[in-house]
């Protein structure tokens, strides 16, 4: 067993992964929360920049936790884990995406008018690991 879906492994030595996290994603009930913890992409740099931040996946509740605030579940596929609304200062719609296959994380800000204003992807997700 790798895991179940509350990020709990079997074995202490397992390092979390996309793969891992897609294994659990991809397994996973309706009514089950996933934590995850990634990295943001700067896409000038082509690297990963900052601390890891959380995202928190709650299928049953419908609702997604990024760094920037939490979010409606609008729709789940079988690879695609699809979200948005206002962002916490309502200065924007949010748009997002988390993909079953790799774990990756992609938000789209807009104006009112729908015009983007800024990308931001997150990357390299595990799953957070319990301390005890």
């Amino acid at each position: 067993m790798i895991g179940d879906c509350l990020g709990r492994t079997t074995m202490s030595a397992l390092k979390g992964s996309c793969v891992v996290a897609t294994l659990i994603l991809a397994a996973c009930g309706p009514g089950q929360i996933i934590h995850l913890v990634c990295r943001e992409w700067d896409w000038e740099k082509h690297n990963v920049i900052g601390p890891p931040q959380a995202i928190r996946v709650d299928l049953g509740g419908g609702l997604i936790s990024t760094p920037v605030g939490g979010f409606k579940i609008n729709k789940v596929s079988d690879d695609t884990i699809v979200f948005g609304g206002d962002d916490p200062e309502k200065q924007f719609k949010v748009e997002g995406s988390l993909s079953r296959e790799n774990g990756d994380v992609y938000m789209t800000y807009r104006r009112p008018n729908g015009a983007p204003v800024k990308l931001v992807h997150y990357t390299n997700c595990e799953l957070r690991k319990r301390l005890f």
